[in-house]
């Protein structure tokens, strides 16, 4: 978690507020980073309790229990209520179990790969927006810079990103803090915003994107 901090100022200094997808077991052993990021104004999400590498595959007994127990570790500890959730290693497809969870729960999803903002049975998916270059990914720092598969260079992330500004008018990508640590890494982060600014584009919270769309159906 110390990755975050250099994000989290550059993120200040350009007055972008944003949501960190962490599981509990890091929110417990890194308390100074949580507290940090609330009192800055940033959004948590629920990323599972313990981020189990199976959690596709698990039956609604078992996913209930990861994530009740983050929620009531935030509740309890910050005073502070999820209303996202993130699944770990992302969904291929709607997982049922999970969804109605979700709904007992009133919490929001961003854990599936598309375009817009979707109601599926009670649960607004806010899902990330795929990568111009391998549509079955989402665009995220994970599958440019780690993921075996392929290889990005910073020049070649800009790009795409660019791309993605011309072409749609609402993003949503997933900026692993590891993989930002290294300082043309987060420059690269600062031209993404940049360029983010110049094309027209605001920054948001998902969870604000949620409580704006429940507020326009109430």
């Amino acid at each position: 978690m110390v990755a975050c901090s250099s994000v989290v100022e550059l993120l200040q200094d350009e007055e972008v507020f944003a949501s960190f997808a962490i599981p509990g077991y890091l929110a417990v052993n890194f308390p100074e980073t949580i507290e940090g990021l609330i009192k800055n104004g940033h959004e948590i999400l629920n990323h599972t309790f313990s981020h189990p590498p199976n959690f596709r595959k698990m039956p609604y007994d078992h996913i209930k229990p990861e994530i009740r127990s983050f929620q009531d570790f935030m509740v309890k500890i910050y005073n502070y209520f999820p209303r996202g959730f993130r699944s770990p290693h992302g969904l291929r497809r709607k997982k049922p179990e999970l969804f109605r969870i979700l709904k007992e729960e009133q919490m929001y999803d961003s854990s599936l790969i598309g375009y817009g903002i979707l109601d599926l049975d009670g649960v607004l998916e806010i899902p990330l927006t795929p990568c111009p270059e391998h549509p079955l990914m989402a665009f995220d720092t994970y599958h440019h810079f780690r993921f075996p598969l392929f290889s990005s260079s910073e020049n070649k992330v800009l790009r795409l990103w660019t791309l993605l500004l011309q072409k749609n008018n609402f993003l949503n990508i997933f900026l692993d803090p590891r993989d930002l640590t290294a300082r043309i890494r987060l420059r690269l982060l600062e031209q993404m915003i940049k360029r983010a600014k110049e094309s027209g584009f605001t920054f948001n919270q998902m969870g604000k994107v949620y409580k704006e769309c429940s507020n326009s159906q109430a």
